[in-house]
């Protein structure tokens, strides 16, 4: 990612957690209700600390990995029940988006692209986090923009109010990208519009790292 995209995606994010404790204070008769803009959300054990523009740029390493990253629950957009907890679920990709931003329909588009081509390893478990819902922007609401524009197939949670989602795994600034162990573990996170190619790597390094004997 370019810095101006880093840019971008981190005032995506200023913007996105504004909004969202604009929306979810707000009594205003124009405002949807709170089950349309957000979900609950419960975050057990410790936020993994930001990941910072340096980290994400390379330029500092990411002191987060190899921490354990806490279990998120939530539900889905009709209510549905979705726990993150690859420590009993096993290796699991998190992935955090908006329906508004334009790299996140960028990668949802190539994520969507790689399920289709059934390319996705059977062993990992992928789980969208629906990041900062805004009624005034782009592909408003985001349960139909998952459904019908981004083809999304994976399990969900919508991120409540306070962006306790995106704040549980460091996040910044989206579309993100975390990899977690089945240990429970941190093993990657990226940011940012990146290839399919780039996202294997990592994917694949993890999963040959997994224990072959079932858990």
């Amino acid at each position: 990612m370019t810095r101006p995209q880093r840019s971008l995606v981190a005032a995506c994010a200023a913007v996105i957690l504004a909004a969202t404790a604009m929306f979810a204070s707000s009594a205003s008769a124009t405002v949807p209700p709170d089950d349309i803009l957000f979900g609950t959300v419960t975050v057990t054990g410790s936020p993994l600390p930001l990941y910072s523009e340096n980290m994400q740029s390379g330029a500092e390493p990411d002191t987060a990995v190899g921490l354990a990253v806490p279990v998120v629950a939530g539900a889905d957009y009709d209510g549905r029940p979705v726990t993150i907890d690859p420590a009993t679920q096993g290796p699991t990709l998190v992935v955090l988006i908006s329906h508004w931003c334009p790299h996140c329909n960028v990668m949802v588009d190539v994520l969507a692209k790689w399920r289709r081509a059934s390319e996705a390893p059977k062993q990992l478990r992928v789980v969208g986090i629906s990041v900062g819902a805004d009624p005034t922007r782009e592909n408003f609401p985001p349960a139909e923009w998952l459904v019908s524009d981004a083809d999304w197939r994976w399990p969900v949670i919508a991120d409540d109010g306070q962006g306790s989602g995106l704040l549980a795994y460091g996040g910044i600034s989206f579309p993100m990208f975390v990899l977690v162990s089945s240990a429970g573990t941190l093993v990657w996170r990226g940011s940012g519009e990146m290839s399919i190619e780039t996202l294997m790597a990592q994917i694949d390094a993890a999963l040959a790292a997994e224990p072959t004997t079932p858990r």
